[in-house]
């Protein structure tokens, strides 16, 4: 009886031991003795995860200087794997949303159009957003910019590192 208990205890252990990281492509360290040579084969490695483009990020965003509106302003968006793009940002005008189509090219560069819903002042807003996307679910370096504005002020900025959070 002790034997199959002992069995099973041993197996679980292998198991969890395999399961848990994958193992490195064999790396050898040799130790030299006066006998015998002995050989270690036990570097592992647990890979980073890695993200598609699609989820939902949250950051900040700051409209450049020269615009003369100080602060960072909260600033979450959903990119959907259909290639839709959904944004939410609250202002001291209120709480704004906008919807518009994204891309990602070869080299990682993340853009997007929108359009809101409603601008501060009560007319639609498009804007255009550019960042750089990193597999490990961050977009930094990021811009925008109004393409159409009905208010005659296209506004400009940047976005802090959006950071997805699923």
């Amino acid at each position: 009886m002790g034997s199959i208990v002992l069995s099973a205890f041993s197996l679980a252990i292998l198991l969890f031991e395999m399961s848990s990281c994958k193992k490195a492509t064999a790396q050898t360290t040799t130790v030299y003795d006066t006998v015998k040579v002995i050989v270690h084969d036990s570097v592992k490695y647990c890979p980073q995860a890695t993200y598609p483009v699609s989820g939902l990020y949250t950051g900040t965003y700051s409209v450049n200087s020269n615009f003369n509106i100080p602060g960072q302003f909260d600033y979450s968006f959903t990119v959907y794997p259909n290639g839709s793009f959904i944004t939410r940002t609250a202002q001291s005008g209120g709480t704004i949303f906008a919807s518009g189509k994204w891309a990602l090219s070869s080299g990682n560069v993340f853009t997007a159009t929108t359009t809101s819903f409603y601008g501060v002042s009560g007319s639609p807003v498009t804007q255009v957003f550019k960042a750089n996307f990193s597999t490990s679910g961050v977009l930094t370096n990021g811009v925008w910019r109004d393409s159409i504005n009905t208010n005659n002020t296209p506004l400009a900025g940047t976005l802090s590192t959006m950071q997805r959070v699923n």
